[in-house]
């Protein structure tokens, strides 16, 4: 409900297109078969994401640069997890089937992939709660519904030092801010429209975009820093080491 409030707050009206996507990609996932589910998801989100993108040109008010990225996240929580759903089944729902399968018939057998450990099946109301969850909802980063899922039900946030872990990420805000600031300052953006610019030597102006390209990379790390201490605070993604954890997967035992 607080991310739904969130979208409702920063996209006014316009709320209704992450909205209803997201619903309409949910009842996909629950209708279609669990063999195709995540091709026909695929095509119906960006589809919609497609729409929603040239609503113009459907004679609809185009949404702002906020709800088009809560958009995108909602097409890619959508997305992965009918991807999720369909992978854990091939990997351990017809894993099993191939287990009685003699050696002569299996050497056409897809390899088990092991990035799936368990048959992931969420019902609406699961699919509905991670398609709106609050963290990650505005900015990212996206997370796979098994993250999610293991954040309740798995709550090893318990035993970690959140406050620590944020603030120890915090620490470098400062630091891409400062950065920005400064190199915003020596080497403005408005500069390169200017006709004082167009007449400094070509090595010049060919290395200007390269200095500005690192002011925007320290505008980038700031935001997604600022984003990833939102997941640290809450604890979503805090696995035992004994895990062997990959990063974005999880535990791999």
């Amino acid at each position: 409900m607080l991310g739904i409030l969130l979208i409702a707050i920063v996209s006014g009206c316009s709320a209704i297109h992450p909205i209803l996507s997201a619903l309409l990609g949910i009842i996909l996932i629950k209708v279609a078969t669990v063999r195709y589910c995540h091709i026909i998801t695929f095509f119906f989100m960006f589809g919609y994401l497609f729409f929603f993108r040239l609503a113009d040109k459907f004679g609809l008010p185009l949404s702002s640069g906020q709800t088009n990225l809560i958009e995108m996240i909602i097409v890619l929580r959508v997305v992965g997890v009918a991807f999720e759903i369909n992978g854990s089944w091939l990997a351990v729902g017809e894993g099993k089937k191939n287990e009685n399968v003699n050696k002569s018939e299996s050497k056409g057998v897809k390899e088990r992939d092991d990035d799936f450990l368990e048959i992931i099946n969420p019902s609406f109301v699961d699919l509905f709660h991670y398609s709106f969850n609050y963290i990650g909802l505005l900015t990212g980063p996206y997370y796979r519904y098994r993250t999610f899922d293991d954040y309740f039900h798995l709550p090893f946030s318990k035993y970690v030092d959140c406050t620590g872990f944020t603030i120890n990420t915090l620490t470098k805000v400062p630091v891409y801010v400062s950065l920005y600031l400064a190199l915003s300052n020596v080497w403005p953006l408005e500069y390169i429209l200017s006709e004082d610019h167009n007449n400094r030597s070509f090595l010049y102006r060919m290395l200007y975009p390269w200095a500005l390209f690192a002011a925007f990379r320290q505008r980038i790390y700031s935001g997604m820093t600022l984003a990833e201490s939102v997941c640290t605070s809450t604890g979503l993604g805090a696995y035992p080491v004994e895990g062997r954890n990959r990063t974005g997967h999880g535990p791999t035992v």
